[in-house]
């Protein structure tokens, strides 16, 4: 064993130990690898507008930031705004986009983008139609979804309950994130999630393929970040579309099956965005 051990400085002894060399970075490589892909991982919070090019738009728009009608360029997949390809600067600096992540607090406010409401929308003050006229016009709360007219607003409180969908939302303002670096790499990524005081809260997570669907996953995908909170809302490369209910004050289940039998969440995939230690963290 001595003599094993015992340095020679022969060219044998040499190239084996080159070779340990190579292979314990290869296995610290690969381990930190493996910790740096896991979690649940957001867009930098700061970037603001995504932005969704189409030709043409389904349905009589007008550009949020001139405010003429609008028949192609782009809106936004988190808030919703439209805007011509040559106004995207612009927009990107006037308006705010649907925030991720807030500092910690009791309450959030509504946050109001104007124009471009569903057809038949009506107010929430006055139980009349809004939207209708040939212009931008009225408003809608990116959160609860919320739509009211122009001079109606003042008669309407400033705090957002996050409408029929709040059981399924998770708010702005009960996520902590943390900053990772690797390789020279930064990312974000949900640090802690506390339940807001919500009866039946059970945020949901979706998971769903771009392209699946002959490339309709892509429109899923914008829908579910309209309603939900854009972090909720997942790339997956498997080609089916899951859709996770998410208890942040429980154990979360190793399999999470939705109400569809054919929708569920397998056991890898849970681990990969780590939310049983989130739900852990979680008060």
């Amino acid at each position: 064993m001595g003599s094993i051990l015992e340095w020679r400085g022969d060219v044998y002894q040499v190239l084996a130990c080159c070779g340990m060399f190579i292979l314990l970075s290869w296995v610290l490589t690969k381990l930190l690898g493996l910790t740096w892909k896991r979690g649940l991982r957001v867009g930098d919070p700061h970037k603001g507008h995504r932005w969704f090019m189409t030709e043409i738009l389904d349905k009589p728009t007008y550009c949020n930031f001139c405010e003429r009608p609008l028949v192609r360029g782009g809106y936004c997949e988190n808030c919703g705004i439209s805007v011509h390809e040559e106004c995207i600067d612009g927009a990107t600096k006037r308006f705010a986009c649907k925030v991720l992540v807030l500092s910690k607090r009791s309450y959030m406010n509504h946050q109001w983008v104007r124009g471009n409401l569903p057809l038949c929308s009506t107010c929430s003050v006055c139980g009349f139609h809004c939207g209708t006229e040939p212009r931008l016009c009225d408003l809608r709360c990116v959160w609860c979804q919320d739509k009211t007219h122009d001079h109606c607003l003042r008669s309407k409180s400033n705090i957002c309950d996050f409408g029929k969908y709040k059981t399924m939302i998770l708010p702005p303002h009960c996520i902590s994130l943390t900053v990772e670096s690797w390789r020279s790499k930064k990312r974000f990524v949900v640090r802690e999630v506390v339940a807001p005081a919500i009866k039946n809260w059970s945020p949901l997570l979706v998971f769903a393929n771009r392209k699946s669907g002959d490339n309709e996953g892509e429109r899923l995908l914008m829908t579910f970040k309209s309603i939900l909170n854009p972090v909720q809302v997942r790339v997956n490369s498997n080609p089916f579309m899951k859709l996770v209910p998410f208890h942040a004050t429980s154990p979360c289940p190793r399999s999470c099956p939705y109400p569809s039998p054919h929708l569920h969440i397998p056991c890898p995939t849970i681990d990969k965005v780590g939310l049983n230690s989130m739900s852990n963290k979680s008060s």
